[in-house]
């Protein structure tokens, strides 16, 4: 069995930095706008959302643009140790 690539909680996936470029690649192959890309830190009993660290994409008219600027964001993260959601 293949290694999932994100955690679920609450119907939500979150991904590490380096799958979630991966998902954004998929959505895009899929045609899919990205609307935001939203950044929590996740601990064993909480999930907290890190607004400072989060994008809203849904201002942007293209599913090209909306990728580019999504990829741009979470390589701009770093090494920060947060999950983030893809919002599409």
């Amino acid at each position: 069995m293949a290694k999932e690539k994100y955690i679920e909680r609450g119907g939500i996936r979150f991904f590490k930095l380096h799958d979630a470029q991966d998902e954004i690649m998929r959505l895009l192959a899929r045609d899919k706008k990205i609307l935001g890309v939203d950044a929590f830190i996740i601990e064993e009993s909480t999930t907290k959302p890190v607004s400072a660290l989060s994008i809203d994409l849904s201002h942007v008219s293209s599913v090209a643009e909306s990728g580019m600027r999504a990829l741009e964001h979470i390589k701009s993260l770093g090494d920060i140790k947060v999950w983030v959601e893809i919002v599409y």
